[in-house]
C-alpha cells in the first residue's frame, strides 16, 4: 500500500511539472474564480496522469509483445524438440526443431492430435508406453526414457525423452525430445573398436604387458611360449631370465621410469636354451592423474626376420667373391647410364681403375655411332621392361684401343617397383669376331666362285640328307625358290619333284643313302611358277680320316632345253601330221594372182565354197570383187617383203557374216600361205563393249549434268530427253507418287504422232494394280500391248505405244514413283532387250541419286533459313519491347518460310475476354483490322479455347468463319489457326492464310508453323511483362515521391515559420543544378535530396528546434547532429542512398568550417555545394520570429561576399546569373 501511494505521488508530481511546461509554451487563461481555477488545475493534471499511464500501458503492451516474440523464436528454434501431450498420447503442441525431428514428411500444422507413440518404432512402443504410463502417475517427478523414432520422410534416429506433468489436473505433460544418434553412433563405434582391438589382440604375435613400479609383472597377453601367463605374473624379468638377458631389460625399462620417455629398442635373449630376438617398445604407464605408476610395453618377434638378415647378408657376400672372380664383366649402372657397382673384369675390360669408373658414363668409352645404338637398346629395355639379350656393339678403351664386346641387360628397380637403373653381363668377344670375319672372306671367295658357275652347288648334313647347308643362289633361278627357303623348308625337294618322277628319284636317293654310292640321276620339278624344269643331279658322300660321312656334295643342273629338243625332235613328225587334222582354220596357198593352188583339208565350213569348185580358180572368179582385191594385195606384199603380212576380213557364208583374221607368209618366189582364223565371236564381243562403253559415257554425262542441276522440273526434263535417245523408244514419261496419286512430271518429247503426252496427269494408284506391284517388288515390268496385263495400264499407252516398259524409283527402299518408256514400233522388231532394261534401270537410279541429292539439298538450305528466321526473331524479342515491331519481324518471316500469303495476330483482352487484331501482313484489304471476337467465337476463338491448332482447308465451304465479310476480295481458301501460349496462359491467335488449299505440307511444315507460333507468344509475353514492369517502376517512384513531398510537409508542421520552405529550395535547386549542366538522371536525386534537406531535425527535440530565442551552446551541439540523423535514417534505405549529398552535407562550408564532418572546397559533393547557396537564399528571403525577411538586393549582396568561404564561388557565379535573368 506504501508503495502504490508513492507511485501515486510520484505520478502526481510529474503530471504537475509537465502541466508548468505546458503552461511556459500557451496563453495564460482568462482570469476566473480559484475554485474554477483550482478545479480546472484538477483536471488538467487528472489528465495529464491518464495520458502518463495510458505511455506506461502502451509501453508495457509493448514489452509484453516483445517478451512473447522473444519467447516464442526461442521455444520455436530451441535445439531440443519442445512437446506437449494429452494422457492419450495425442500431440497437442510442437515447436519447429520437435517438428523436425519426426521427419522431413512431418508438418507441424498436421501433428497436432497425432499420437506420438505411432512416431515410436515398433521396437521401442513397449517400452515408451510404459514410461508415459509412469509419467501419468508419479506425483510429479521427471522421468526418462531413450527410444527410437521412425520419422516420416527422413531416416530414423534415437531421442532422449524427458517428461514431467504440467498442470494440476495431471491431464497434459510436457516432453523435451533430444537427438541422440550420434551418441548411440559413437558408442556402437566404441564397442565395434574394443571387439576389432580383442580380436587383433588375439590373432596378433605381439606380447603386451604392464608393470608396476618394481618392474613386476601386473598382467601380460600373448607371452612367449615357454612361458604361461599365470608363471609370469608377480615376478620381474631378473626371475624369469638369464642374468644379462634381465639385466639389459630392466636397464631400459629403468630408464623409461625415470625420464618419462618412450624407448624403442631390439633386444636379444635365451629362452629355453634359444636365442631369439625381439621388436621391444616401452612406454611410461600413467595413472588418470598423469602420474607414472609403471611401465607398458609391447614386444614382436623379430626371430626369423634376423636370420634372414643374416642369411642376406651372407649370400651377398657370397655373390660379390663370385662377381669378382668371374670373367664376365657384371656392372650396374643409373637411368643416366654412369656407373654404380662392377666387377673387377670390366675394370679390365675397359682399362680404367676403379676409382675412375665409379660414376663414368658410355660416353668416354664408345663412339657416336655406339653410343646411339647402346641408348636406343636401353631405352627399349627401359620402355619395355623387357632383357636385351646378347647384342654386340664396340667399345674404346683407356689405350685407345678397340675391342668387340657382347652384352646383355636388364632393368633395375627399387621395392615401390619404381625403375632406377640397369644391370648387365659384358665379356670380350673381339678374338670370336675376328674369326668370323676371317670365315667371312673366305666364305666370299668360295661363294663368288660357285655362283659363277651355271650349275646349283650344295652340301647336305649326312645325319639329316634332308637338310640343306649349304645350297648355292642359282637354285632360285632353277626352281622359284630362294637358298633360304631350301634351308628352311627341309620337305621342299621332296614337294616339288614332278609327281610322275617321286618314287623314283626317293627310292634312288634311298639307295644312295644307304650304300653311299654316288647319286646320279634326270628327273623333273616344278617351278615356283608353275612350268617344268629338267634338272640332272649328281652328289656324292665325302669322309674324313677316319672315313666318316661329312657332308655330301653335289650339283644340280638344268636340262630342261636339252630335253625340249629331243621332245621336239620326236614329236616334230607327229604335229605335222596331225597339223591339218586338228586344226580348225582354213589353210590356203595362193599364187601370186590369188589363184588356188592347195587348201588343207581343215575346216570345210569356212570355206567360201567346196574345195573342189575352188581349185585352180583365182579369187576374183569366187569372191567379191572388194575382198578379192584386199587378199591379192596382201598376197603381193608377203611375197615382196618376205614378212608375214596379217588383216582382217568379212565373207558372208551360209547367209551369215563371218569374220576372219588372215595371216599371209611367203612360201617361194610365186606362191603364199593364207591362214584364216574365224573372229566372229570376238568381233562381236568387241562391238558389245563398245555399246556398254558408249552406255557408260552417256550414263557419265548424264551423270555429270544431273550433278550441276537443282530444279526438279530440268531434271526431269533431262532424265525423260536421255531416256528417249539411249534407249532409243518413242516416248518416256517419269510419274511421282504424291499422296495416292501418280502425277505425270515430265514426258518427252512433249507430242508424238498428234498424241500429247498429258504432262500433269494425275490418276489414283488404286487403279493400277500393275503399277502397285512394279513399286512393291521394285522390279522392272515390260507390257505388251493387248496382254493381260495391260488392262489396268491401257491408259499409260497413250494410244500409241505397243510396248511399255515400267521401271520402279525407289529412295531408300521407299517408292518414289515410276519412269515409263513406250515402243511404237513392232515388238518383233524392236523389242525391249536386257541391256535397254539395265539402261533405263541405270537412268531411274541416277534420277532418284539425283532427286535425294536435290531434297537433301533443297532440306538443308530450308532448315538454315528457318534457323535464320528464329535467330532473326530471338534478336528481335531480346533486343526490342515493341510488340509492333517485334510482330511485323515474326510475321515476315511467316510469309517467308512458310510461303503463305497473309498472316495476322489477334491479341487476347483478359478484361474483355475477347481477341483483337494487333498486327497483320500479305491482306489486299484492310477488313481484316476491324477484327474483334469473342473468345468463344469463330475459329480463332476455339483454337483459344482448346489450346490446339486448327486447321480449315477451304475457308469457302465453312460457314463457322464469321468474319468472312471482312475479307471480300481476299479470295482465301486455306486457313490455320494457332493458340500463342506463354507459361500455360494464352496470350492470342497467329492465323494463317492462302489463297490455295494447304493440303499435303506436311508435319515438318506444321511444326514450323508452331514453333513461330511459340515465338510470337513469347514476344508478347515479354512486351506485357515489361509494360507491366514499366508501369509498376512508375507507381514505386511516384508513390516514392508523394512520400517524400509528405515527410517535407511534415517537418513543416513542426515548424510554421518555414512552412512551403522544402518545395521552393527543392524547385529552385533543380533549376541551379540543370544551369550547372547536371544531368537528368541526377536532377531526380538532386530534388529528393532538397525535399529532404531537414529530415534529420526529426530527431531534434520541439524545445530546441521551435525555440523562439537563440540557441545556447548545448542547444546547438543538439541542433548540429540533425544532418547525421538524416545520414543514419537514410542510408539504409538503397533508394534515397544516391540523395544523401544534400541532406548530409547542405551545412558544411567552402572554407571547412562547416559542419558535421568540417569538408573543405571540393570534397563537399557538388549538389551539398548548390543547395548551401539556394537554402540561405530562401532563409534570408523568408520572415523568421527574430527577424523579418531581408531584401532580395541585400541577401545577393550577402551571397556574394560569401562567396570562397561559404559557398563555391562558381556555384555563385551561376545563381547570380540565375537571378539577373529572372
Amino acid at each position: 500500500m506504501k508503495k502504490s501511494d508513492t507511485s501515486k505521488a510520484d505520478l502526481r508530481r510529474q503530471a504537475e511539472e509537465k502541466l508548468i511546461e505546458r503552461k511556459k509554451k500557451t496563453a495564460p487563461l482568462p482570469s476566473m474564480e480559484a475554485d474554477t481555477r483550482r478545479l480546472v488545475h484538477e483536471l488538467e493534471v487528472h489528465q495529464i496522469e491518464l495520458e502518463m499511464q495510458n505511455e506506461e500501458l502502451i509501453q508495457a503492451r509493448a514489452e509484453a509483445e516483445a517478451a512473447l516474440r522473444q519467447y516464442t523464436d526461442l521455444y520455436d528454434f530451441a535445439p531440443v524438440g519442445y512437446f506437449t501431450l494429452g494422457r492419450d498420447g495425442a500431440i497437442q503442441q510442437v515447436n519447429l526443431a520437435g517438428a523436425s525431428l519426426l521427419g522431413a514428411g512431418a508438418e507441424r500444422g498436421n501433428l497436432v492430435k497425432r499420437r506420438f507413440g505411432v512416431f515410436v518404432s515398433i521396437e521401442s512402443r513397449p517400452a515408451f508406453s510404459a514410461f508415459l504410463e509412469k509419467v501419468f502417475s508419479t506425483s510429479g517427478s521427471k522421468e526418462t526414457c531413450e527410444v527410437a523414432l521412425q520419422r516420416e520422410g527422413s531416416a530414423p534416429l534415437w531421442a532422449h525423452i524427458e517428461a514431467a506433468i504440467v498442470d494440476e489436473q495431471r491431464e497434459t505433460c510436457r516432453l523435451v525430445v533430444a537427438d541422440i544418434t550420434l551418441q548411440k553412433q559413437a558408442e556402437e563405434a566404441v564397442r565395434e573398436s574394443e571387439t576389432h582391438f580383442r580380436i587383433a589382440l588375439e590373432n596378433s604375435p605381439i606380447v603386451v604387458f604392464n608393470q608396476d613400479l618394481e618392474l613386476r609383472y601386473t598382467w601380460i597377453y600373448n607371452p612367449h611360449p615357454g612361458f604361461a601367463p599365470q608363471t609370469v605374473l608377480g615376478k620381474t624379468d631378473a626371475e624369469l631370465l638369464p642374468a644379462d638377458d634381465a639385466a639389459r631389460l630392466t636397464e631400459i625399462k629403468r630408464r623409461v621410469l625415470e625420464t618419462g620417455v618412450t624407448a624403442r629398442e631390439e633386444i636379444k635373449t635365451t629362452i629355453g636354451g634359444q636365442a631369439f630376438f625381439y621388436d621391444l617398445t616401452v612406454e611410461p604407464l600413467r595413472n588418470a592423474s598423469g602420474n607414472i605408476i609403471g611401465v607398458t610395453g609391447a614386444s614382436m618377434d623379430i626371430t626369423e626376420r634376423k636370420r634372414a638378415e643374416e642369411a642376406l647378408r651372407e649370400s651377398e657376400e657370397k655373390y660379390r667373391t663370385i662377381l669378382e672372380n668371374i670373367e664376365e664383366g657384371y656392372f650396374e649402372v643409373d637411368i643416366a647410364g654412369n656407373f654404380t657397382f662392377f666387377n673387377e673384369s670390366v675394370c679390365r675390360l675397359l682399362g680404367y681403375s676403379r676409382e675412375e669408373m665409379m660414376g663414368m658414363n658410355n660416353r668416354y668409352y664408345t663412339d657416336e655411332t655406339n653410343a646411339q645404338e647402346l641408348y636406343r637398346t636401353f631405352n627399349e629395355v627401359y620402355r619395355t621392361g623387357v632383357p636385351a639379350q646378347e647384342y654386340d656393339w664396340e667399345v674404346i678403351r683407356k689405350d685407345g684401343t678397340k675391342r668387340y664386346v657382347e652384352s646383355s641387360v636388364s632393368i633395375r628397380k627399387n621395392k615401390s617397383g619404381q625403375p632406377i637403373g640397369f644391370r648387365g653381363i659384358v665379356r670380350d668377344i673381339t678374338e670370336r669376331k675376328r674369326a668370323e670375319e676371317a670365315l667371312r672372306q673366305a666364305e666370299m671367295r668360295y661363294r663368288g666362285l660357285v655362283e659363277q658357275t651355271p650349275a646349283v652347288i650344295y652340301t647336305v648334313d649326312p645325319r639329316r640328307t634332308d637338310f640343306f647347308v649349304y645350297i648355292s643362289q642359282q637354285i632360285e633361278t632353277l626352281s622359284g625358290y630362294s637358298p633360304q627357303a631350301w634351308i628352311e623348308d627341309a620337305q621342299l625337294w621332296n614337294n616339288i619333284i614332278h609327281p610322275e618322277d617321286r618314287e623314283r628319284v626317293l627310292a634312288e636317293d634311298a639307295r644312295t643313302n644307304e650304300t653311299g654310292a654316288p647319286f646320279d640321276i634326270e628327273y623333273r620339278i616344278v617351278h615356283r611358277d608353275g612350268h617344268l624344269v629338267w634338272v640332272h643331279e649328281e652328289a656324292l658322300l665325302l669322309r674324313d680320316n677316319s672315313g666318316q660321312p661329312t657332308v655330301w656334295q653335289g650339283f644340280m643342273l638344268d636340262i630342261t632345253a636339252r630335253k625340249l629338243a629331243e621332245e621336239r625332235l620326236t614329236a616334230s613328225e607327229a604335229e605335222l601330221r596331225a597339223l591339218f587334222a586338228g586344226m580348225t582354220d582354213v589353210v590356203i596357198v595362193y599364187d601370186a594372182d590369188g589363184r588356188y593352188t592347195k587348201i588343207a583339208p581343215t575346216n570345210s565350213i569356212n570355206l567360201y565354197r567346196p574345195l573342189d569348185d575352188l581349185l585352180g580358180k583365182t579369187v576374183h572368179d569366187i569372191l567379191p570383187k572388194e575382198q578379192a582385191d584386199y587378199i591379192v594385195a596382201k598376197i603381193g606384199e608377203a611375197i615382196q617383203t618376205s614378212q608375214v603380212v596379217t588383216g582382217e576380213y568379212a565373207l558372208q557364208i551360209g547367209g551369215k557374216e563371218i569374220w576372219f583374221a588372215g595371216s599371209v607368209s611367203r612360201l617361194s618366189e610365186d606362191t603364199a600361205v593364207w591362214v584364216a582364223h574365224d573372229i566372229t565371236n570376238r568381233k562381236q564381243a568387241e562391238e558389245q563393249i563398245q555399246r556398254q562403253v558408249e552406255t557408260l559415257g552417256m550414263l557419265y554425262d548424264l551423270s555429270r549434268k544431273l550433278s550441276e542441276m537443282e530444279d526438279y522440273d530440268a531434271i526431269l526434263d533431262l532424265v525423260t530427253r536421255c531416256a528417249v535417245e539411249s534407249t532409243h523408244v518413242t516416248f518416256a514419261r517419269v510419274l511421282l507418287l504424291e499422296q495416292d496419286d501418280l502425277v505425270a512430271r515430265a514426258a518427252f518429247p512433249v507430242r508424238v504422232l498428234d498424241h500429247a503426252l498429258q504432262v500433269g496427269q494425275r490418276e489414283p494408284l488404286a487403279d493400277h494394280p500393275t503399277c502397285q506391284r512394279v513399286l512393291d517388288e521394285n522390279t522392272p515390268l515390260v507390257i505388251q500391248a493387248g496382254s493381260p496385263e495391260a488392262g489396268d495400264c491401257a491408259s499409260f499407252f497413250l494410244g500409241i505405244a505397243q510396248t511399255l516398259c515400267i521401271i520402279p524409283l525407289h529412295v531408300h527402299e521407299h517408292p518414289f514413283g515410276l519412269l515409263m518408256l513406250g515402243e511404237a514400233r513392232d515388238p518383233a522388231r524392236e523389242p525391249f532387250t536386257t541391256e535397254k532394261l539395265h539402261l533405263a534401270r541405270s537412268i531411274g537410279d541416277q534420277t532418284i541419286s539425283t532427286f535425294h541429292r536435290a531434297a537433301l539439298h533443297e532440306q538443308t538450305e530450308k532448315q538454315v533459313q528457318r534457323l535464320a528466321a528464329l535467330r532473326e526473331i530471338d534478336m528481335a524479342i531480346s533486343s526490342s519491347f515493341d510488340l509492333r515491331v517485334t510482330l511485323s519481324i515474326v510475321l515476315n518471316q511467316i510469309l517467308m518460310q512458310l510461303k503463305v500469303d497473309a498472316a495476322d495476330v489477334l491479341l487476347l483482352n483478359p478484361f474483355l475476354q475477347s481477341l483483337d487484331y494487333t498486327a497483320g501482313q500479305g491482306f489486299r484489304t484492310p477488313g481484316i483490322t476491324h477484327s474483334h471476337l469473342r473468345l468463344s467465337e469463330g475459329f480463332a476463338g476455339k483454337a483459344a479455347l482448346e489450346h490446339r491448332l486448327l486447321h480449315i482447308p477451304d475457308l469457302t465451304q465453312e460457314s463457322g468463319f464469321v468474319r468472312l465479310p471482312l475479307l471480300a476480295g481476299e479470295n482465301f481458301i486455306g486457313y490455320y489457326a494457332v493458340p500463342l501460349v506463354a507459361k500455360g496462359q494464352v496470350k492470342g491467335v497467329l492465323e494463317v492464310f492462302h489463297r490455295a488449299p494447304l493440303n499435303n505440307i506436311g508435319g515438318e511444315w506444321q511444326g514450323f508453323l508452331e514453333t513461330l507460333a511459340g515465338q510470337a507468344a513469347i514476344a508478347i509475353d515479354n512486351a506485357q511483362l515489361f509494360d507491366g514492369l514499366q508501369r509498376s517502376n512508375t507507381e514505386l517512384v511516384l508513390a516514392y515521391d508523394s512520400t517524400l513531398e509528405g515527410w517535407a510537409k511534415a517537418l513543416e508542421l513542426r515548424d510554421e515559420e518555414t512552412e512551403g520552405h522544402a518545395q521552393r529550395v527543392a524547385e529552385m535547386t533543380v533549376k541551379l543544378a540543370r544551369a550547372m549542366k547536371i544531368s537528368e538522371a541526377e536532377l531526380v536525386h538532386v530534388r529528393r535530396g532538397a525535399l529532404l534537406h531537414d529530415i534529420g531535425k526529426m530527431g531534434v527535440p520541439d524545445e530546441i528546434l521551435r525555440k523562439p530565442g537563440p540557441l545556447s551552446d548545448e542547444e546547438w551541439v543538439v541542433m548540429r547532429k540533425h544532418p547525421v540523423y538524416a545520414y543514419e535514417m537514410l542510408s539504409p534505405i538503397t533508394y534515397l542512398r544516391p540523395a544523401l549529398d544534400i541532406p548530409y552535407c547542405h551545412h558544411e562550408k567552402w572554407d571547412g568550417s562547416g559542419y558535421p564532418r568540417k569538408l573543405q572546397g571540393e570534397q563537399i559533393p557538388l549538389a551539398a555545394r548548390l543547395f548551401a547557396v539556394v537554402d540561405v537564399w530562401d532563409a534570408l528571403n523568408s520572415d523568421r520570429p527574430y527577424r523579418k525577411a531581408w531584401s532580395k538586393v541585400k541577401a545577393l549582396e550577402y551571397i556574394r561576399e560569401q562567396s570562397g568561404q561559404h559557398f563555391d564561388p562558381q556555384v555563385v557565379e551561376a545563381f547570380l546569373q540565375m537571378a539577373d535573368s529572372r
